[in-house]
């Protein structure tokens, strides 16, 4: 009897077919997961609970850049960008307080226990803030397309919406402003989520270089538990 190579062609063949069916079919599932989860996220905006909060100015010494300091569970630390810095730790942080009446004062800043893309995470002299409430950061950040954040600028707190700005860079969020302002020297400002009142981001991208329309662009306050534990 004859074909015994077609027979082995046709089952090779018939092998890679099925595999690459079962390919297209994962392929397919997981692409409909992903959008499934994306059209979700958009769908299930929360209503803001959490009051605007207050929280001092700050900035770097030789006012270049602004931080703040947060608190997640037992240990603070204080958050800045890195670009303003020229990537470099800087020696102090100067505080401005809401009072008209209280005195500017500088923080030591110890040293970077954490740095994200363009966002660093630093020890410093708690006794300085002494008085001073820190913002939360409860490490579960949840932001959704279409919730309130504010902004924490210079000039007081903005309001401003999660958009989905269509980019392909997951670590950030961008968010539309709810009146014309400016953000020029807000990088490394605090953003809050208008849901839980904690810190879920760190302000990067001004209006200005984003075509012009008012949104603002901040990095993700992703951090993992071994900042807690950092020396």
């Amino acid at each position: 009897m004859g074909g015994r190579g077609l027979a082995i062609s046709g089952i090779v063949l018939g092998s890679i077919g099925t595999l690459l069916t079962m390919l297209l079919v994962v392929g397919i599932f997981l692409a409909a997961i992903e959008s499934a989860t994306q059209q979700a996220t958009q769908l299930t905006a929360r209503d803001a609970t959490a009051p605007v909060p207050e929280y001092p100015d700050v900035i770097g010494g030789g006012f270049s850049g602004s931080g703040f300091h947060f608190r997640w569970e037992h240990r603070q630390f204080f958050c800045a960008s890195l670009h303003q810095f020229d990537d470099a730790v800087p020696s102090e942080m100067i505080v401005f307080p809401s009072d008209p009446g209280a005195d500017i004062f500088e923080v030591s800043i110890y040293d970077r226990v954490y740095q994200l893309h363009d966002v660093q995470i630093m020890t410093f002299d708690e006794r300085a803030m002494e008085g001073i409430d820190p913002l939360i950061y409860d490490g579960e950040a949840d932001i959704r397309y279409g919730e309130l954040v504010y902004i924490m600028t210079r000039d007081g707190p903005l309001t401003a919406h999660v958009i989905d700005a269509g980019t392909d860079e997951p670590h950030m969020r961008y968010a539309r402003l709810s009146e014309d302002f400016s953000l020029s020297g807000t990088s490394g400002s605090a953003v809050v989520s208008g849901v839980t009142g904690r810190v879920v981001g760190v302000m990067l991208v001004s209006a200005e270089t984003y075509d012009n329309e008012t949104l603002a662009g901040f990095e993700l306050l992703e951090l993992p538990r071994s900042v807690l534990s950092a020396p």
